[in-house]
């Protein structure tokens, strides 16, 4: 068995297991990025000061208002566009909700021991506002 190499993720600092850099999976090579359309796997989170953060479409899914937003019934501005605006965000906590996304996203389906998602206690209050109306 080849030697794994761990990586530091840049979102939100875990170290993760990952398969030898010189040989990424089919689906990674393979994957296109494409933010606009229909087809899209992006989407873009505005913040309230204009900072827009692209993250997969996947990863925001665990949210069911942002999937409302992007997949249910009805014609939301939102799911055209990939794009959703927070009017009430600010950039610093639009990012901890990133950040919470992929952790999410990584650890769902975890056997093993889940690590202790980290929050800083001065954005606590901004966050729970936030969870609560993202419903995740």
């Amino acid at each position: 068995m080849p030697p794994t190499k761990t990586k530091k993720n840049e979102v939100n600092g875990d170290a993760r297991e990952e398969k030898p850099v010189d040989s990424p999976s089919d689906s990674e090579a393979d994957e296109q990025i494409i933010i606009e359309g229909p087809d899209a796997n992006y989407v873009s989170l505005q913040s309230n000061d204009g900072h827009s953060f692209f993250i997969k479409k996947d990863m925001a899914l665990v949210s069911s208002t942002i999937r409302a937003m992007l997949s249910g019934p009805g014609t939301f501005k939102e799911r055209e566009e990939n794009t959703i605006v927070f009017r009430e965000v600010p950039s610093h906590v639009m990012q901890e909700v990133c950040r919470y996304f992929d952790y999410k996203h990584a650890y769902n389906q975890s056997v093993s021991e889940i690590p202790e998602f980290q929050i800083k206690p001065e954005l606590a209050l901004e966050l729970l506002m936030v969870a609560n109306f993202l419903d995740c």
